[in-house]
């Protein structure tokens, strides 16, 4: 009965009949389980103690992220890859290197992601994208198509290396008592790898729709005063700093991220003289309803036996050789993409703790297998339209904005993109930790 109420709800929400914001699905799923009886309250305590301080952190993020675009900052830096990319300038008319400007907008969408989550990303550069690609001189429908895609991936696939860039690894943190510096530690790496192996395919399987060089109006003036400037750069250094100094005190990682947001927030207003005050509003607060109340319809599935067939598959697992962690990343990631990630990080991480618990598997390697299913949850998820929040928020966005993308082109690039980016994402993750277990013989 509760995947049977979890497919109605997947269901609605991809058809979103009478247009009803998604968390309004989900809450109905919610409702059922708990006519049926499904779940407890007990478990609605567990799911809010293993959710609130990733909602509230997203949310902060989101905030922060808001902020600086309407202080013109990500206008700013577009704006400087654009002088810096160019080939020549005629009156107006401004020509790039079609190859160097993929490249600058992928590693800025990246790092973006990296500090920011990749939901506000996608609520960044999804209207910045949209916004530089109609200043196009000569119109490319095709690399305009396959430019929206790969900013769309870069925000999930390379929202690894820190607890914040994801409210997956928020959640997985939490969940495993992940601190901060070693999660960066462990995943910095897998990320750049990440990054490389996305723009290798990007240029790999899109070569012939990239023009060689592309055209753009020039647009106003995008510079920021020098007060400003400092302060957002400063704002970002004290900001990664401050979440690496608050993991010294324990506290819940929402509390610097909230106190960060509100510092932002009265800059932003006080430069505006309280102008655009609404910009708050933007950010998506049903997220965390919606969040929330997917987690209970999942958790209704792991208890009636979902759970436990996860634990039965990591059994299978001896020496977590490559090959094993390889086959439950990719199964990790099939359930992303057809359950969406929040939903299968949360059964993932139950199943994997009932598996550690059992005592089958080598201690040391625990932590690495938590991290292959993580990001297979994150890199997964792009397979689907239906794989992560962000992409459902990119794609409403593009349906406001008159931009169709057929599902025939997303899951040709998600496909050509995701499987070979986890590919190496895993790999070098299985080589981290087999590094670190010969130094430790």
């Amino acid at each position: 009965m509760a995947f049977l109420i979890f497919i109605t709800t997947l269901l609605l929400i991809i058809w979103k009949p009478f247009r009803l914001k998604v968390w309004i699905y989900t809450s109905l799923g919610t409702l059922f389980v708990f006519a049926f009886k499904l779940i407890t309250w007990e478990d609605v305590q567990e799911i809010f103690g293993l959710t609130w301080d990733s909602s509230l952190t997203l949310i902060g993020l989101i905030i922060i992220s808001l902020c600086l675009e309407n202080l013109g900052f990500f206008d700013y830096l577009v704006g400087k890859i654009l002088k810096r990319g160019k080939l020549a300038a005629t009156g107006d008319v401004l020509e790039l290197n079609t190859r160097k400007f993929c490249v600058q907008i992928i590693i800025l969408t990246a790092l973006t992601s990296a500090l920011f989550a990749n939901d506000g990303a996608v609520l960044i550069f999804t209207p910045l994208m949209v916004a530089l690609l109609a200043r196009m001189a000569k119109e490319e429908a095709k690399f305009a198509t396959v430019l929206l895609l790969t900013t769309a991936f870069v925000c999930d696939a390379a929202s690894l290396p820190l607890v914040v860039s994801n409210l997956t690894n928020i959640i997985t943190a939490g969940y495993f008592d992940l601190n901060f510096a070693s999660f960066a530690a462990t995943m910095v790496l897998p990320t750049i790898a990440s990054v490389i192996t996305m723009l290798i395919c990007f240029f790999i399987g899109c070569s012939r729709l990239l023009p060689v060089v592309i055209t753009f109006k020039l647009g106003g003036d995008s510079e920021l005063s020098p007060a400003l400037k400092r302060f957002c750069f400063g704002f970002i250094a004290c900001f990664v700093v401050g979440l690496f100094a608050a993991e010294l005190t324990s506290a819940p990682v929402c509390v610097p991220v909230l106190c960060f947001a509100a510092v932002i927030t009265t800059v932003m207003l006080i430069k505006n003289r309280g102008r655009n005050a609404r910009i708050l509003l933007k950010a998506p607060y049903d997220i965390v309803i919606f969040s929330f109340t997917l987690y209970l319809i999942v958790f209704a599935m792991y208890k009636g036996g979902l759970g436990q067939q996860l634990v039965n598959i990591y059994g299978n697992m001896t020496q977590l050789s490559l090959v094993e962690m390889l086959s439950t990343a990719y199964l990790s990631a099939a359930g992303a993409a057809i359950f969406n990630n929040l939903p299968m990080i949360m059964l993932g991480n139950l199943a994997l703790q009932d598996f550690f618990v059992s005592g089958d598997t080598i201690a040391a390697s625990h932590e690495a297998l938590i991290y292959s299913h993580l990001a297979a949850c994150n890199i997964g998820a792009k397979l689907t339209p239906i794989g992560s929040l962000s992409t459902l928020l990119w794609l409403g966005f593009l349906e406001k904005r008159g931009f169709t993308i057929s599902v025939k082109q997303y899951f040709r690039f998600s496909f050509t993109m995701a499987i070979p980016v986890l590919l190496v994402v895993v790999t070098v993750i299985w080589l981290q930790e087999f590094v670190l277990q010969l130094l430790a013989a």
